[in-house]
């Protein structure tokens, strides 16, 4: 996995730096609400490697920077309904991985009843505790 340079603290506008000794016509960041495999980066702005900036171009080729999403949500630790943004500067446009669509189609498998009837066993949610004997009773 490609390490973040280094991360932009605090909310308001984002300055447009890259990585020393890198020169590019923009800037490209991911943010993820929560990055499970790296919670230090949480919430936070983070700056793409020097490496994509230098091998992926992703400085110049508003393109090369959004397809990062899925890498970066893979470094996060790839869970389905925690996505991660990718934002392009000086454009501002912003590509998300997973979709919506996905995001939500994830919750709602991952809060679905599970039921399991082979050996008489039923659990009746993610979060419940039902043993044998209730099933039977």
């Amino acid at each position: 996995a490609k390490m973040p340079s280094f991360v932009i603290e605090g909310g308001g506008a984002l300055p447009v730096q890259t990585p020393p000794g890198v020169c590019t016509a923009g800037l490209c960041v991911f943010t993820a609400t929560e990055c499970v495999r790296h919670s230090h980066l949480s919430g936070k702005v983070v700056n793409e490697s020097e490496e994509s900036y230098v091998q992926e171009r992703v400085g110049d080729v508003e393109q090369n920077c959004l397809a990062r999403a899925e890498a970066n949500w893979r470094f996060c630790g790839s869970v389905p309904w925690l996505p991660v943004e990718m934002m392009f500067q000086p454009s501002g446009r912003v590509a998300q991985y997973p979709l919506d669509s996905e995001v939500q189609s994830a919750l709602a498998a991952a809060t679905q009843p599970l039921t399991g009837r082979g050996d008489g066993l039923t659990v009746d949610g993610l979060w419940g505790q039902h043993t044998l004997q209730d099933t039977l009773d």
